[in-house]
C-alpha cells in the first residue's frame, strides 16, 4: 500500500467500526467551533504522497496524528503515533509561541499520568535530522523544543509501507483509539483524567468468573440477593479482547450512564464482603471509557457469534447462582465500559482495609470521586520478627495429632486458562520467526515425572526454558512461574538451562515487575528475566 492507501484506509475503517479515534473531526469541531473540512481522519491535503507521511485534517498546528515511513534503530519501519511538528512556514510564524501551551500540557499529562504512555516510544528529528530514540515517553526538554524539530510519540511496526496489511490497520487503529485521549487533553487543555471509586460485587474468582452467592448481599430486593451473581464478575476476564479492548460492566455507571458517556476515568475499585462487612482495596484501571447503547448491543451480539456469551451463562450455572434470563439481558445491562489490559492494575490478594477508612462510610455502589484519604496508608510493611513466644501459648496445650480445621485465606487472582493459551500461541510464532522451528518446543519434558516446561528453545548448544503465566497481577505471574523453572532447571543435573524467562500478559503494573526482577537477578547471579507479550499488538517486550 501507498501512504495514501493506509491513510484513506485507516480513515475508512474507523468510521466503519465506530472508533473511538472515529469522533476526531467532531472533538475539534466541538472545542474550535468549526466545521471540519471533512469527517475523516485524514484528507487529500494531509496527505503527503511524495514524503511518504501524513497527518490528520486540519491538524498542521496541531498535537497531530501522524503515520509515516521512518528510519529507527537501523530499520526502515512504519510509525503511528502523535506528533508535534514545530517547522516554521507561511502558516505557522512563530512555532514556539504556538506550542508552548500545548507542551507544557503535555509534560503536565505525562506526570499525571505516568501509566498512560506505556508501551509507547519517542523520539525526535533537530532541523531535519534524526535527534535522539527513547525507549519511554518523557516530558519534554528545551533541547527537543526547538524551532524546526519534529517531536513523535507512538509505536512503529518493522515493515515498509508497501508490506502494510489490514492486521497491521488495526495495530494502528488501537494505538489511535488509545491516544484520543491524550490529543483531547493536550490540544484542549483538559489535562488530568478525573479518578472516581466503584465498587464490585463481592467475587472469589478475581473477577475472571462468577463465583457464587457466598458473600454477596442477601437482599431480595438486589440483583444479586436475587440471583446470586453480580454482571461485573467478568470484569478481570482478559481472555475476551475486542480490537485490543475488554468490554466489561461497572454498577455505579449503570444509574447515570448518560452523563458519563463517551468520558474517560481512571477507577479504583474496592468490594465488601457481606459476611463478614470488611472493605477490601482490589486495585485500579486507567483509561476506562464509558460507552454507549448501540456499542453495547453490538458487543453483545460480538459475544454471542464468539461463543462466549454462552460461556458466560454457563459458568453463572456452574457456580451454584441462577442464570435464568441472562440471555434476555440488553447488552447496555452486561457491558458499560471498555478498557485496555495495559491499564489494570490488580492487586495480587485483595488488600484489607481498616475501619477508619473512608471507605466504611461507602456503602451503596455510586461513582463517587476519588479522594486521597481512600489510599491505604501502609500498603507495604517491613518485615519484622515476632517469636511465638510473644503469644504466651501454654506448651501442654499443643498437640501434634494431625486433626480437621479449617483456615480462611482472602481470596487472590486466578489464572485467565484463554489468555495463557492465547500468549503460548503468539509466542511460539514469535520465537519461531527468531530460531527457527526445528529450535522450538512446546509442552517439552521436564525429564522426570509427567513435568512439562511450557516452552524450550535451543540456542547453539543451550536452552532457554519459558514458563507462560496469565493472571492479571504480574507479582503473580512471576511468583508462580519462579518456583516451576527453578524445579525444572535444578531438580536434576541434566537440565540446567542456561537462561530462565517468565511471559505474561502486559499489565499495568510492569514498572514494579522490572524492578523485582532485576533485583532478583543481581541478589541470585542467576540469569532469569522476564518478558511482556501484548495480546492486541502480537508484540513480544524485549528482555527485562
Amino acid at each position: 500500500m501507498t501512504i495514501k492507501d493506509i491513510a484513506y484506509k485507516i480513515s475508512n475503517i474507523a468510521l466503519q467500526e465506530k472508533r473511538p479515534v472515529s469522533k476526531l473531526q467532531t472533538i475539534r469541531s466541538k472545542n474550535l467551533k468549526i466545521t471540519p473540512n471533512t469527517w475523516h481522519i485524514f484528507s487529500e491535503r494531509s496527505v503527503k504522497d511524495k514524503e511518504n507521511y501524513a497527518f490528520h485534517s486540519g491538524g498542521r498546528k496541531e498535537f497531530q496524528f501522524n503515520i509515516a515511513q521512518d528510519w529507527i534503530k537501523g530499520n526502515s519501519v512504519f510509525r503511528h503515533g502523535l506528533a508535534f511538528s514545530l517547522k516554521e512556514d507561511k502558516t505557522l510564524h512563530d512555532a514556539k509561541a504556538e506550542f508552548r501551551p500545548k507542551i507544557e500540557r503535555f509534560n503536565n499529562f505525562v506526570l499525571d499520568n505516568p501509566t498512560y504512555f506505556e508501551g509507547y516510544s519517542m523520539w525526535y528529528y533537530s532541523n531535519g535530522k534524526f535527534g535522539e530514540y527513547f525507549d519511554n515517553v518523557k516530558p519534554i526538554d528545551e533541547l527537543m523544543f526547538q524551532a524546526e524539530n519534529f517531536i513523535f510519540i507512538g509505536k512503529f511496526i518493522n515493515k515498509e509501507l508497501d508490506e502494510i496489511n489490514i492486521s497491521d490497520i488495526h495495530i494502528v487503529l488501537t494505538s489511535f483509539d488509545h491516544l484520543i485521549i491524550a490529543y483531547e487533553k493536550i490540544e484542549f487543555g483538559k489535562n488530568k483524567i478525573e479518578k472516581r471509586i466503584a465498587r464490585l460485587t463481592w467475587n472469589k474468582n478475581g473477577w475472571v468468573k462468577p463465583s457464587g452467592p457466598e458473600g454477596k448481599s442477601k437482599n431480595v430486593d438486589t440483583h444479586e440477593g436475587q440471583f446470586g451473581y453480580g454482571h461485573e464478575e467478568w470484569l478481570f476476564d482478559t481472555s475476551k479482547l475486542i480490537d485490543g479492548y475488554h468490554y466489561g460492566f461497572l454498577e455505579p455507571i449503570r444509574k447515570q450512564q448518560q452523563a458519563y458517556i463517551g468520558n474517560n476515568y481512571n477507577v479504583w475499585l474496592y468490594t465488601i464482603d457481606n459476611i463478614s462487612k470488611k472493605r477490601f482495596w482490589i486495585g485500579e484501571i486507567n483509561n476506562v471509557e464509558v460507552i454507549d447503547n448501540s456499542q453495547a448491543e453490538k458487543i453483545k451480539l460480538d459475544y454471542i457469534e464468539r461463543k462466549w456469551y454462552q460461556e458466560m451463562e454457563s459458568q453463572i450455572s456452574n457456580c451454584g447462582a441462577n442464570a435464568n434470563g441472562f440471555s434476555n439481558y440488553n447488552g447496555v445491562d452486561l457491558f458499560n465500559i471498555r478498557f485496555s489490559p495495559l491499564d489494570i492494575k490488580f492487586n495480587s490478594e485483595y488488600f484489607e482495609l481498616p475501619r477508619e477508612n473512608k471507605i466504611y462510610e461507602q456503602s451503596r455502589y455510586t461513582f463517587a470521586n476519588f479522594t486521597d484519604d481512600l489510599i491505604p496508608k501502609k500498603i507495604t510493611k517491613n518485615f519484622v520478627f515476632n517469636s511465638d513466644k510473644e503469644t504466651n501459648e501454654n506448651p501442654d496445650s499443643l498437640d501434634s495429632t494431625v486433626s480437621s480445621s479449617t483456615y480462611d485465606r482472602l481470596p487472590k487472582a486466578i489464572e485467565v486458562t484463554h489468555v495463557h493459551q492465547a500468549i503460548c500461541n503468539g509466542l511460539k510464532m514469535k520465537l519461531k520467526e527468531q530460531y527457527g522451528s526445528e529450535n522450538v518446543s512446546t509442552e517439552h519434558q521436564a525429564g522426570y515425572g509427567n513435568n512439562r516446561i511450557d516452552m524450550v528453545v535451543k540456542s547453539g548448544t543451550e536452552y532457554i526454558f519459558y514458563e507462560i503465566k496469565a493472571y492479571n497481577s504480574t507479582r503473580t505471574s512471576i511468583r508462580e512461574a519462579i518456583g516451576q523453572l527453578f524445579e525444572y532447571c535444578f531438580w536434576t543435573e541434566n537440565n540446567n538451562a542456561s537462561k530462565l524467562i517468565v511471559i505474561s500478559q502486559k499489565l499495568g503494573d510492569l514498572e514494579d515487575a522490572k524492578i523485582y526482577i532485576r533485583n532478583l537477578r543481581s541478589k541470585l547471579n542467576f540469569p532469569i528475566y522476564f518478558q511482556t507479550f501484548d495480546l492486541s499488538t502480537k508484540e513480544l517486550s524485549e528482555e527485562y
